[in-house]
C-alpha cells in the first residue's frame, strides 16, 4: 500500500495542531481526515475508511484513552493501528496508552522526523501482517484441498473389496484399508498401521516348515520386496498371518512407487483370501472324484449283469 492510499484520522480538540498536522502529513503524500474530538473520532472510523488514527490523548469532551478503548472493543474497528500523541512524557501515561490498546505513542513537541518513521514502521508491519494472512490463507485452502484429497483417496481405498497394504522401504505399513483388518480379522482399524510386515508374512513359522502342498509357498519381507521389485504386478501365492493366528491362503499382487526421485519407494500389495476358493475346488475334485468313482461302480455293475446274462443264456 502507497502513502496516497493510506489514510490517516487527526483527532485533536486544537484546531492550530490540527492544521500543522495536515499540511506536514499531506506534504507526504498521505490523505488525511480529522476531528475535534475522541466522539467524533469515533463516528468517523465507523463510517469511514481510515488506516491509522493519530489520536490527542489529552481532550475536554472524551480524552484519547477512552476513545482508545472503545475503539479496542469494536470488532469492526478494532484493527486499526492507533498512534497516541501526547505532551504527557511519563511512565503512568505512556503504561496508560498501552493499556489503552496504542499501537504506538509520541510526544509533543511532535518531532517530524520521528512522527514519519513512526508512521512507516506502522504501515510497514501492517502491509507484511497482510502478506502473511495472505500466504496463511493459501497455505490453509492448500491444507484444506490435501484433506479433501486425503479423504477421497481414504474413501475409495474403503470402496475396494481387496485387502490393500502400503509398507515403505524398511518394511514398516502405512496404510492398511478396511478390508485388510477385515481379511486379516483385525478388530479394531488401523491395527496394521506401524506394524512391520514380516507380523503377517508365514515364513518363519511351523506351519512353512511344515508344509509340503507347493501351489502357496510362504514369503517374508525381503523376498516379498525382492519379488515386486524384479517383477512389477507380479502375482504371489502365499499364506499371510491373520490376528487369530490362522494361516491365510491369499494371492498377492503388488507394486512400487515413489512420491519423487529422493524418497525410497514404497511398496503396495493387494491381496485376496483364497480360503473360499481352495475349499470350492476342493469340493469340485471331491465331487468329480466320486463322480467318476461312481462311474466305475456303475461300469463294473453293468459288465457284471452282462456277463450273467450271457451265462443264462449259455
Amino acid at each position: 500500500m502507497t502513502k496516497r492510499e493510506n489514510v490517516i484520522l487527526i483527532v485533536d480538540d486544537m484546531l492550530g495542531m490540527r492544521r500543522e498536522l495536515r499540511t506536514v502529513l499531506s506534504s507526504e503524500g498521505y490523505n488525511i481526515l480529522d476531528a475535534a474530538s475522541g466522539k467524533e473520532a469515533l463516528e468517523i472510523v465507523k463510517s469511514k475508511k481510515v488506516d491509522l488514527v493519530l489520536l490527542d490523548a489529552v481532550m475536554d469532551e472524551m480524552d484519547g484513552f477512552a476513545a482508545c478503548s472503545i475503539i479496542r472493543d469494536s470488532n469492526k474497528i478494532a484493527h486499526i493501528p492507533i498512534l497516541m500523541v501526547t505532551s504527557l512524557d511519563d511512565k503512568a501515561s505512556i503504561k496508560q496508552a498501552f493499556d489503552s490498546g496504542a499501537t504506538d505513542y509520541i510526544t509533543k513537541p511532535v518531532n517530524y522526523t520521528v512522527l514519519y518513521h513512526r508512521l512507516e514502521k506502522i504501515f510497514h508491519n501492517i502491509e507484511q501482517e497482510e502478506k502473511i494472512a495472505k500466504q496463511n490463507n493459501k497455505l490453509q485452502s492448500l491444507l484444506n484441498v490435501a484433506s479433501l484429497e486425503n479423504s477421497y483417496k481414504r474413501n475409495i481405498l474403503e470402496t475396494i473389496t481387496e485387502g490393500l497394504l502400503v509398507f515403505n522401504s524398511e518394511g514398516v505399513i502405512t496404510t492398511a484399508n478396511r478390508a485388510s483388518h477385515s481379511i486379516l480379522r483385525y478388530s479394531e482399524i488401523d491395527s496394521l498401521l506401524g506394524q512391520h510386515i514380516n507380523a503377517i508374512c508365514t515364513d518363519t513359522s511351523d506351519f512353512c516348515n511344515n508344509k509340503t502342498d507347493d501351489d502357496y509357498k510362504c514369503i517374508n519381507f525381503l523376498a516379498l520386496k525382492n519379488a515386486i521389485q524384479e517383477s512389477p504386478l507380479i502375482e504371489i501365492r502365499t499364506y499371510l498371518n491373520s490376528a487369530d493366528k490362522t494361516e491365510l491362503p491369499v494371492i498377492i499382487s503388488g507394486s512400487t512407487f515413489s512420491h519423487d526421485d529422493k524418497q525410497p519407494a514404497s511398496y503396495m500389495i493387494s491381496f485376496k483370501d483364497m480360503s473360499a476358493q481352495i475349499k470350492a475346488d476342493a469340493e469340485l475334485n471331491q465331487a468329480k472324484k466320486d463322480i467318476e468313482n461312481a462311474n466305475k461302480m456303475l461300469a463294473k455293475h453293468n459288465e457284471t449283469t452282462l456277463q450273467l446274462k450271457d451265462n443264462n443264456l449259455n
